[in-house]
């Protein structure tokens, strides 16, 4: 069974606007003072590399920029002004920027960038306030989120790794840093980045769900189950949860209680048609056809459900011989069939299924023509040649049907079955001598004791 991950997709990731503006807030009101704006007048020195400058805060701090009165007049008026006009305020700053102002420009132009959707162009701001002041956080984490925005996760996860390194990294960054991890399939890096940022901010339910997602991918079904529970409680609602606690089940064969749970997802009017699909599936598998068809029409009823969903329900259908809602669903697999969207596997389930359909209508022609058309494709398809040769005996077309069973039983594993269909053939034409050494070879590949109990009155019959 398929079910879905919880998205925590890097394309939900936003610009970290409350701290972004918290910082520029305090800079631009640090700057109003006189003894602010000294400081910062001294806070212009050379770079440890040479060649270039660096900005640093007064009292050595590496990770936060200041502004002179000129820049914080700039930025104050930059930041009205993006409320009404974004391009203009990018225009207004950018034309402002050069090697000597300070790196808060830059990582402010990056932000406005940012909240424009101009990725590419973010990217170049925080890197150009990055290059002024390396370990400028603001500046390092707005490039992190950029690069996710552009899946980029190797590149985001340096950034990320970055801060943490420097003690900068907060919860919110081990999240994204997890996130980062998990992209690249580092799924045991990724849970415990998670559960740092747990550590932090326990009643983070991305963390949490980031973490479950790992946990998920490692097949520690036990865990998923125990931390699902806690986010289930807390909102009960959430479609996600009550589908990966199903998958959970299922893949601990806790089948009773995946159908519980999705059944109860259903009572709260939360289950989307993917998980009453699944529901139905599971009826299916659990020898529960009413059940099955009762979750596969409400599933069905609305958006456009998976292939593999609809072939499973079709099979309902025929089990329970309604008809009609076989041949209406068969009619929308083969809507995608025309598009030529089906791999050949599906096409062949699907051409099956209408050929089971065909029979039960009486349309032996069309069932027959269905299972040759599958045959020419895929000549070792067994199931299909003892449907056909069926069909065959039943039109009285009795040479066909022997051809058919002779083809089938050189194919690995219907040997055995053919074998017996055939000698079934020659008994009911009286020809038991014959029917005695297929059955006999028929045991050789798979001994059954219906069929050996079978075999000997056989061979009764066969005596002169």
């Amino acid at each position: 069974m398929h079910v879905e991950r919880i998205a925590t997709s890097g394309k939900n990731i936003e610009p970290e606007s409350k701290g972004i503006y918290v910082f520029l807030l305090a800079i631009l009101i640090g700057s109003s003072s006189p003894s602010a704006q000294s400081a910062d007048d001294q806070s212009r020195l050379p770079s440890a590399g040479g060649g270039g400058k660096t900005f640093v805060q007064s009292g050595d701090n590496l990770f936060e920029p200041t502004v002179t009165q000129k820049e914080a007049d700039l930025l104050n008026a930059a930041v009205n002004l993006t409320q009404d006009d974004p391009a203009a305020a990018i225009t207004m700053l950018r034309e402002k920027i050069s090697k000597k102002t300070s790196p808060a420009l830059d990582f402010a132009l990056g932000n406005f960038y940012y909240n424009d959707g101009q990725l590419e162009e973010a990217e170049k701001a925080y890197q150009a306030a990055i290059v002024k002041m390396p370990k400028f956080r603001y500046a390092l984490n707005g490039l992190a989120r950029a690069y996710l925005m552009q899946d980029k996760p190797r590149e985001a996860m340096e950034m990320f790794q970055s801060l943490v390194r420097d003690g900068q990294g907060d919860a919110e960054s081990l999240q994204l840093l997890g996130h980062c991890l998990r992209l690249q399939e580092k799924f045991v890096q990724a849970e415990g980045a998670y559960r740092q940022s747990l550590v932090l901010a326990p009643d983070d339910s991305r963390a949490m769900r980031g973490l479950i997602n790992c946990l998920i991918e490692q097949q520690r079904n036990v865990e998923v189950l125990s931390l699902t529970r806690d986010l289930q409680t807390a909102d009960p609602h959430d479609v996600a949860i009550w589908n990966l606690r199903a998958n959970a089940q299922v893949s601990l064969d806790q089948y009773g209680e995946a159908i519980r749970s999705l059944e109860t997802a259903r009572l709260l009017e939360s289950a989307t048609p993917a998980m009453l699909a699944t529901l139905g599936d599971l009826y299916l598998n659990r020898d529960q056809p009413q059940e099955s068809i009762s979750a596969y029409r409400q599933a069905f009823s609305g958006e456009k459900p998976s292939v593999d969903h609809m072939l499973r329900a079709i099979q309902g259908f025929l089990f329970l011989e309604s008809l009609e809602e076989a041949e209406q669903m068969l009619q929308r697999v083969r809507s995608i069939d025309s598009d030529k969207h089906l791999s050949e596997s599906r096409r062949h389930r699907r051409v099956k299924l209408a050929a089971r359909l065909a029979v039960l209508q009486g349309k032996l022609d069309d069932a027959m023509a269905a299972y040759t058309s599958v045959i020419r494709e895929n000549p070792l398809d067994g199931e299909s040649m003892l449907a056909l040769a069926h069909l065959r005996i039943t039109a009285e077309q009795f040479e066909d049907a022997r051809m058919l069973f002779e083809r089938a039983a050189r194919i690995s594993g219907f040997e055995a079955r053919a074998l017996v269909r055939q000698a079934q053939l020659e008994v009911d034409q009286d020809r038991y001598r014959i029917a005695v050494p297929l059955l006999e070879s028929a045991q050789v590949f798979d001994e059954q004791p219906h069929v050996a109990r079978y075999l000997e009155q056989v061979r009764r019959l066969a005596e002169p």
